[in-house]
């Protein structure tokens, strides 16, 4: 709708404004006020760097989106319900979509309903399409948490042998 619309709008006046920060320079330092140039450049710089990466981000983000699509569409085969894959990646794509502008943490209470309002746009009913949207952030919120565990446990056991590593063999094993 509308504000789809106004997005894609959005993002695409801020591309085109970034593409026209190197040309336009002279013309924008010229008008800003001498003490805010350090800024303005540091400011260019960046966004212009971030440019560069504008395809492995957009690679980043549809490994994403299909990777949201594919766990919807396996969590409504795993309960029995019939989900085509071509509805599982849109309704993918509307959750990563709710989810960029968190209201909640991680979008929770926002992004469940949309899913459920693609799914039952395409014929699901809604017990199986509530139930699809619930397993999705379960399976999303435990294994983000899993992860968290291990990194918690990996850096917690670096930072213990630290210490011992920056005294020296000879101090460490003191048995005196």
């Amino acid at each position: 709708g509308v504000a789809v619309d106004a997005l894609f709008a959005g993002a695409a006046v801020s591309v085109v404004a970034l593409l026209a920060l190197p040309r336009y320079q002279g013309l924008i330092r010229r008008r800003l006020p001498s003490r805010w140039h350090p800024i303005y450049a540091r400011f260019e710089q960046g966004a212009v760097r971030s440019l560069r990466r504008l395809p492995l981000l957009a690679a980043y983000s549809a490994l994403g989106w299909l990777v949201e699509g594919a766990t919807l569409w396996m969590l409504g085969l795993s309960i029995g319900v019939s989900l085509p894959a071509s509805a599982a990646m849109v309704a993918g794509l509307v959750a990563s979509l709710l989810s960029v502008e968190p209201i909640t943490p991680g979008g929770l209470g926002v992004t469940e309903p949309g899913i459920v309002l693609v799914l039952t746009s395409i014929g699901v009913a809604a017990a199986g399409a509530s139930t699809v949207a619930l397993l999705n952030r379960l399976v999303n919120y435990l294994s983000l948490a899993l992860a968290g565990v291990v990194v918690f446990c990996l850096r917690s056991t670096r930072n213990t042998r630290a210490p011992m590593l920056a005294q020296g063999p000879s101090r460490s094993l003191n048995w005196t």
